[in-house]
């Protein structure tokens, strides 16, 4: 049973809550092969970083 997650869990947990982050994660692990939890969690960190990237490039 978890009983609590690491700083680093937490941040994959944010960055995954949203199922349309999560599925872009999931869809790029399977292209890339891998499903550690690291690279998971690179993954969603970068999944979440172009969406940001995407935003503030529409609002300039």
């Amino acid at each position: 049973m978890v009983r609590d997650l690491s700083p680093k869990g937490h941040q994959f947990i944010n960055n995954i809550r949203q199922d349309t982050n999560w599925n872009r994660t999931k869809d790029i692990a399977k292209n890339v092969g891998s499903f550690s939890l690291d690279v998971l969690k690179d993954i969603s960190s970068q999944v979440i970083t172009n969406l940001i990237s995407n935003q503030l490039g529409n609002k300039f």
